[in-house]
């Protein structure tokens, strides 16, 4: 479903508050779209727009850490950097869980965006009989 415009303002909005650079990613038009296509308006209602930046962030910064932008390093593989080094450069990402409950929403807790996205569908599927097995493990 495409965004109203005023859904639009204020999907950037949260965008500018989060995290300002983005706004300036070449691709972040088609991101938002994509965001705004993949989710539900019916299940966030008003939150749809934070939704919607939240999964936009989160993708940016994926796209981001697997394509080495912004100083990230090239390696991204859905897991938490576990080990540092800054000369001559060591970078070491855990392995993202491999449990059937929680394969899925892993990817979306190697953000803090993809966290904030996972609270906010928390949140907004509350006594709406939506099951989302899985996301809150370990967290």
């Amino acid at each position: 479903m495409a965004l109203t415009a005023e859904q639009r303002a204020k999907v950037e909005k949260y965008i500018t508050l989060y995290n300002e650079d983005m706004l300036d990613n070449e691709n972040v038009d088609f991101v938002i779209d994509d965001s705004a296509e993949f989710l539900s308006e019916s299940v966030f209602g008003s939150q749809y727009p934070k939704a919607v930046a939240y999964l936009t962030l989160h993708t940016l910064t994926i796209a981001d850490q697997t394509s080495g932008a912004n100083g990230n390093s090239g390696d991204a593989t859905g897991g938490a950097v576990i080990q540092r080094t800054i000369g001559p450069i060591t970078i070491k990402w855990a392995s993202p869980k491999d449990s059937s409950n929680s394969k899925y929403w892993d990817a979306y807790k190697s953000t803090k965006y993809g966290l904030m996205l996972l609270d906010l569908i928390r949140l907004c599927t509350l006594g709406k009989g939506i099951s989302v097995t899985g996301a809150w493990e370990d967290l």
